[in-house]
């Protein structure tokens, strides 16, 4: 096993996350007025937990890649921009929806 391996298991998590925050976002904007199913707190609950555990992940595979000399993953690192960009616009479209 490579220490490029390594790196493999976590982008399951990092795209779980991009698949959690495309189905919010979708519900968000197709969502109609008098059905409410989604509201600000649960929105703001699962932007942070996303946001938290995938900077967990991204930190915890620097120090990984610093420890094996192995250069980051770039797949990893787009998702996780792809996680801040879906965050910010799941509040965004919560906010100009209401």
């Amino acid at each position: 096993m490579s220490d490029l391996d390594t790196f493999l298991y976590f982008r399951p998590i990092l795209i779980l996350f991009v698949g959690i925050l495309v189905i919010l976002l979708i519900t968000t904007l197709f969502q109609k007025r008098h059905n409410k199913t989604i509201n600000l707190s649960t929105i703001s609950i699962t932007v942070v937990i996303s946001l938290v555990v995938s900077t967990f992940l991204i930190y915890q595979m620097g120090i990984l890649s610093d420890e094996l000399a192995v250069g980051a993953d770039s797949a990893s690192t787009i998702l996780f921009i792809v996680i801040i960009i879906l965050s910010l616009a799941n509040v965004l479209a919560y906010i100009l929806k209401r």
